[in-house]
């Protein structure tokens, strides 16, 4: 069994580029045992990266009428809800009697993960590379 097209629903802010990266891997199954696994692999990659709150999947068979009696392939529909990429938080660390706030600028989006840090009046800046 052969996967012929993968369908992404949702996705509004995703990069095509982004998303045929994870997904490209899948059409490599060669039987349903390994369509569902790669699937699943893809699902857990997008859901790593955090950009994407909720990821459902659907294998069905092909619709066109003159693909009806190929057996051996399937489409996978995926629908997605994608996340908010920027996020603000703020916290407090106390000690030595003295203490001060400490906001934080989250943004997630394909491939890495940024955050800013206000210490001491000096923004600092972290990445983490998710691949």
């Amino acid at each position: 069994m052969k996967l012929r097209k993968i369908t992404v629903h949702g996705t509004n802010k995703t990069r095509e580029s982004f998303l045929h990266r994870i997904l490209k891997p899948a059409f490599e199954a060669e039987s349903l045992h390994e369509v569902i696994g790669l699937s699943r692999q893809a699902v857990l990659r997008m859901e790593r990266f955090g950009i994407f709150e909720d990821v459902k999947i659907q294998l069905d068979s092909p619709k066109e009428s003159w693909l009806q009696d190929r057996k051996d392939l399937v489409d996978l529909g995926m629908w997605v809800k994608e996340g908010s990429r920027i996020q603000l938080k703020t916290g407090t660390e106390a000690g030595n009697a003295e203490a001060s706030m400490v906001p934080e600028i989250l943004y997630t989006g394909p491939g890495h993960l940024q955050y800013y840090r206000l210490r001491r009046n000096q923004w600092s800046n972290g990445m983490a590379d998710l691949f």
